[in-house]
C-alpha cells in the first residue's frame, strides 16, 4: 500500500486510536520513499489543499508523531506567514486539529508544548495581518497620488518601484549602515542588508499588485523619497521580515516562546546556541573589517578603481556625464564610451584578467572564506560557463559607474537631481553588449544576465537579483551592484535555484585540504588520513579527516557552507551540521567497536592497533555554531582550529595571551579545545552579555533574548585564565579606564 492510498482513507471526523491502529496495520512502517512523498507535500504547501496537508501530517504521525511535527515545522507548515503567499496560511487550522487530538497521536510533552505555544501565539497572526494592511493602504494611496505629467508631448508618471530602487541605491551610495540599538520600531536599528530586504519585499508586493507596463515612462517623485513616508513604509516591511525570522527561530531552531503579560519572550532553550550564532556573526564582521583595513593601509599607492574613476571624470567628464535641465526630469545622464570599457579590461596576465586593487583584496578575502586558493576558485563554476572571476569582472563595470557617480555628485547640491539620476533604464541588449566587452563570451553574458535578473519563481532580493526587466528595458541599482558581495551572492543564489554546477568543486574538497594542512603544520607528529571509507553494520560511511595520536583518534567531518546572511539562509549550515552529526554517530560507533577498529587500523590505515580514545568534531568553514555545547559532537571553526594547533595566541591591541598550557603546543591543548567546556570555549561563552531586541505592536512587546560580545570581559577573562605572552601596561590601563567610564555612562 502506498502512502497516497493511506491518505485517501483518512476521515478527519473519525480519526481515533482504533483507526490509527487499523491504518498502521495496513502498512509495515514508513519507507524513505513515503517520507519523501510527504516532505514534497510540505514543500509545495502553497499549492496543496489544507486537507491534503493535514492528511500528510496525520499519516506521518501514526508512525512517527514527534518526527512528523518536527518535519512540518521545518517546512513552514505552522508559520503564520510565508513570503509570497497571497492568502492566509492555515497554521491555526492544523494546530487546532493536532492539539485536540494529541492523545490519539501520542505526542511527547515537548511537541505538545510547542503546538500549544504556537496556537496561543495569536499576536503573530494579528501582527502580520495589520502590518500588511498598513503597507497595502500606503501603497494604494501612493499609487492614487502618483505624479502624471506630459513633457514635450511625452507622458511620464512616478512609480513606487523606481522610488524604492532610488532609495536603496542612494542608501548604499552614502555608505554602509550597521545596526544601531535594539528597538525594532525604528529604521536605524536595521542593517543595510535588512533594509535592502525590506525594500525587496515592497517591490515584490507593488509589482504583484500593479505590474509594470512597457507603454509607460516611469520617473521618481523625489519629494516622496525625501519624506518620512517612504521610510515608514520600509520600516513596516523590515518589521515583517524581522518577525518572519523570529518565527523561523521557533519553528526550525526550536526556540521557546511564552506570554508574560504584555511581553512575549523569545529565547533559545540552550543559551549556547544563540551565543554561538551571534558570536559567529560578530567574528565574521570583525575579521572582514580587520582584513580590509590592513590591506588598504599597506597598499595605498596601488592603482584602484576609485583612482581610475576619478581620472576618467577629470579627463572625460563632459563626454560621459551630461546634466539635463528638463523640469521635473532634471538629472544626470551617464554614458560610458565603448572604447573606454575596452581599455579597462585590456590588461592580460597569462590569459587571466589583471585585477585592480579592490578586486585583488576582495578575491583574496573570498578565497579565505571559501577555504580555496586562487586557482581552485578560478575553477569553481557559478553557472555552466562562468566562475567567480567572471562575476568580479562584471562587477567592475558597475563599480566604475558607482565611483564616477559618487565623484560627480560631490558638487551637486540639489538632492532631487541626484535621486532622479540614480536608476538607469537601459535597453536589455545594450546592457548585454556592455557585459560582452568584459566577458568576451556571449554564452557567459547570457548566463550572468539570467543569474542577476529577477525570476518570479524565487523570492525577490535586490542584492541577489538586481536586474528588473520591463519589456525590452532593464533597470538596476548601480550602488547595490557595486557594493554588494556579488561573488558570494551569486553562489548563494545558484544554490537557491538548485543549480547543481555550483556544488561541483572538480573533485576538490577545499575545507578538507585546509584542515589537513593545519595538522601538518602543527609541531606534534600526527598521522593524518583523508576520505577514508568504511562499512559498518550494513551502513556505508566516510571520514573526511582522521587524525591519530599515540593515545587518541580524532574523527573530523568538514562542512563548508557559505556564511549565511539571515535565519533562512542559516538553515543550510544547520542542515550541514545535522548531516555531520549523523555521520559522526556512525563513525564513533564503528571505532568504539574493538573488532572493527583493529581490522580498520590493520587493513586500511596500516598502523598500530593499540587501544585509543575516540574524539569527534565537525569543522566548519564559517564561524557560526562553534561554541554551541548542545550537540553530541563538538563544532569548531577551521581558523580557530588552526590557531590552537599552530599559534595558540589570543591577541588584543595591548596584550597577547596563550591558550596553550605550556610554552609549546601539546596534544592536550587540542583535546581541551574539542571539549564542550574547554578553556577556549568557556572564554567565548562567558564573555557574552545578554540583551533584548524589542518590537512593540498593539500594546504587546516581543522581546528576543540575544547576546553581544563584551570585549572588556573577554580580555579580563584572558588575563585571569590564560598565560600572558606580552602586555603594554600603559595601553592596558587606558583601555580599562575608558571601558569602565563607558559602563558608568550606560548605567
Amino acid at each position: 500500500m502506498t502512502i497516497k492510498d493511506l491518505m485517501d482513507q483518512i476521515d478527519f471526523s473519525q480519526v481515533n486510536k482504533k483507526i490509527c491502529i487499523e491504518l498502521k496495520n495496513q502498512k509495515n512502517g514508513l519507507s524513505n520513499r513515503d517520507k519523501k512523498h510527504i516532505s514534497k507535500i510540505f514543500t509545495n504547501s502553497k499549492f496543496e489543499t489544507k486537507e491534503n496537508i493535514l492528511k500528510a501530517i496525520i499519516c506521518y504521525a501514526i508512525w512517527k508523531p514527534d518526527e512528523a511535527i518536527s518535519q512540518a515545522r521545518k517546512k513552514g507548515i505552522f508559520r503564520y506567514k510565508v513570503f509570497g503567499n497571497k492568502g492566509k496560511t492555515k497554521a491555526r487550522y492544523y494546530l487546532e486539529y493536532l492539539l485536540s487530538n494529541k492523545e490519539i497521536f501520542g505526542f511527547s510533552e515537548t511537541t505538545s508544548k510547542y503546538l500549544k505555544q504556537k496556537y496561543e501565539f495569536e499576536w503573530l497572526e494579528f501582527f502580520y495581518n495589520k502590518t500588511e494592511e498598513k503597507i497595502d493602504i500606503e501603497i494604494a494611496n501612493h499609487y492614487q497620488k502618483r505624479i502624471r505629467k506630459c513633457i514635450q508631448g511625452v507622458s511620464f508618471e512616478s512609480s513606487l518601484h523606481k522610488e524604492l530602487f532610488a532609495y536603496i541605491d542612494i542608501f548604499f551610495l552614502l555608505g554602509k549602515q550597521t545596526r544601531r540599538g535594539y528597538d525594532h520600531n525604528t529604521l536605524s536599528t536595521y542593517s543595510q542588508e535588512e533594509i535592502a530586504e525590506g525594500v525587496s519585499y515592497l517591490l515584490f508586493k507593488y509589482i504583484e499588485k500593479y505590474g509594470l507596463s512597457t507603454k509607460k515612462n516611469y520617473c521618481v517623485d523625489s519629494s516622496y523619497i525625501n519624506s518620512d513616508r517612504i521610510e515608514k513604509l520600509i520600516l513596516l516591511a523590515c518589521q515583517i521580515n524581522y518577525v518572519l525570522e523570529l518565527e523561523l527561530l521557533i519553528d526550525f531552531y526550536d526556540y521557546d516562546i511564552c506570554n508574560e503579560g504584555k511581553n512575549i519572550i523569545l529565547r533559545s532553550r540552550d543559551e549556547t546556541l544563540e551565543k554561538s550564532i551571534q558570536l559567529g556573526y560578530i567574528k565574521q564582521q570583525m575579521q572582514e573589517e580587520l582584513f580590509f583595513s590592513s590591506k588598504y593601509s599597506k597598499h595605498e599607492e596601488n592603482v584602484g578603481l576609485v583612482t581610475l574613476s576619478k581620472l576618467i571624470v577629470d579627463e572625460l567628464g563632459g563626454k560621459i556625464c551630461k546634466r539635463i535641465d528638463n523640469g521635473i526630469l532634471k538629472r544626470y545622464r551617464f554614458e560610458i564610451p565603448i572604447n573606454l570599457l575596452n581599455k579597462v579590461v585590456e590588461q592580460s596576465v597569462v590569459g587571466k584578467i589583471q585585477l585592480y586593487k579592490e578586486e585583488v583584496f576582495e578575491l583574496e578575502y573570498f578565497c579565505k572564506e571559501m577555504c580555496m586558493n586562487a586557482n581552485e576558485l578560478y575553477e569553481k563554476k557559478v553557472t555552466q560557463n562562468c566562475n567567480a572571476y567572471d562575476i568580479l569582472l562584471c562587477q567592475r563595470f558597475f563599480r566604475i559607474m558607482y565611483y564616477i557617480q559618487e565623484y560627480t555628485y560631490q558638487n551637486e547640491r540639489n538632492i532631487k537631481v541626484i535621486l532622479q539620476s540614480l536608476i538607469p533604464s537601459m535597453d536589455k541588449e545594450k546592457l548585454k553588449s556592455l557585459l560582452f566587452m568584459l566577458l568576451k563570451n556571449q554564452q557567459k553574458v547570457e548566463e550572468v544576465y539570467d543569474l542577476l535578473s529577477y525570476n518570479v519563481k524565487y523570492k525577490f532580493d535586490i542584492q541577489y537579483t538586481p536586474f528588473l526587466e520591463i519589456g525590452s528595458k532593464v533597470i538596476f541599482p548601480t550602488s547595490v551592484l557595486a557594493c554588494s558581495n556579488l561573488m558570494r551572492n551569486t553562489i548563494a543564489y545558484s544554490y537557491l535555484s538548485k543549480n547543481e554546477i555550483v556544488n561541483d568543486d572538480n573533485g576538490v574538497e577545499p575545507l578538507v585540504k585546509v584542515c589537513v594542512n593545519c595538522f601538518r603544520k602543527c609541531s606534534y607528529g600526527y598521522e593524518i588520513f583523508t576520505n577514508k571509507k568504511f562499512k559498518y553494520k550494513g551502513k556505508e560511511g566516510e571520514i573526511d579527516v582522521l587524525v591519530i595520536s599515540d593515545s587518541d583518534v580524532i574523527i573530523i567531518e568538514c562542512k563548508g557552507p557559505l556564511v549565511p546572511t539571515n535565519n533562512f539562509e542559516m538553515r543550510a549550515t544547520f542542515e550541514h551540521i545535522a548531516k555531520a552529526q549523523k555521520q559522526l554517530d556512525l563513525s564513533k560507533e564503528a571505532f568504539e567497536d574493538v573488532g572493527f577498529r583493529n581490522k580498520f587500523f590493520r587493513d586500511s590505515l596500516h598502523i598500530n592497533r593499540k587501544c585509543r580514545n575516540i574524539y569527534t568534531c565537525t569543522v566548519l568553514g564559517n564561524r557560526l555554531f562553534s561554541i554551541w555545547s548542545g550537540v553530541k559532537h563538538s563544532i569548531r571553526n577551521i581558523y580557530e582550529l588552526e590557531m590552537i594547533l599552530n599559534n595558540g595566541e589570543i591577541s588584543s591591541p595591548f596584550a597577547k595571551w596563550s591558550i596553550w598550557k605550556e610554552s609549546k603546543y601539546s596534544h592536550i591543548d587540542l583535546l581541551d579545545f574539542l571539549k564542550q567546556d574547554g578553556v577556549f570555549i568557556k572564554l567565548m561563552q562567558d564573555s557574552m552579555d545578554r540583551y533584548f531586541n524589542k518590537l512593540t505592536f498593539a500594546g504587546k512587546t516581543i522581546q528576543y533574548e540575544s547576546y553581544m560580545w563584551n570585549m572588556r570581559k573577554l580580555f579580563l577573562l584572558c588575563d585571569d585564565k590564560l598565560r600572558l605572552v606580552e602586555k603594554n601596561q600603559e595601553a592596558w590601563d587606558e583601555f580599562l579606564n575608558i571601558s569602565e567610564e563607558q559602563i558608568s555612562k550606560q548605567k
